[in-house]
């Protein structure tokens, strides 16, 4: 459930006291060089999946996404590039 909490069988909800510490703080750089190895992936799902990592990253982590995609823009799709900034229809 997305509150933290889970459905018992009788129907009320448990909470769960160590939902908040599954979320876990990295470094964007860190995981900037996850993403790395799949920027010139053709699978349209990869894709899609690159342009919200970094548009999320970038919320984030503005400078360092910036720093990032520039090496990206002759060989990636552009639209990742163009949604990770905010270049697109409906960005901001």
């Amino acid at each position: 459930m997305a509150n933290g909490g889970v459905r018992r069988p009788d129907g009320g909800v448990e909470r769960l006291p160590w939902w908040p510490s599954l979320r876990v703080e990295l470094p964007v750089g860190e995981l900037l060089e996850l993403v790395e190895p799949k920027m010139t992936n053709e699978d349209r799902f990869v894709q899609q999946g690159q342009r919200w990592f970094l548009r999320e990253a970038g919320k984030h982590d503005p400078r360092g996404v910036e720093r990032f995609l520039p090496s990206w823009k002759d060989s990636c799709p552009r639209h990742i590039i163009r949604y990770a900034t905010g270049r697109c229809r409906g960005g901001k």
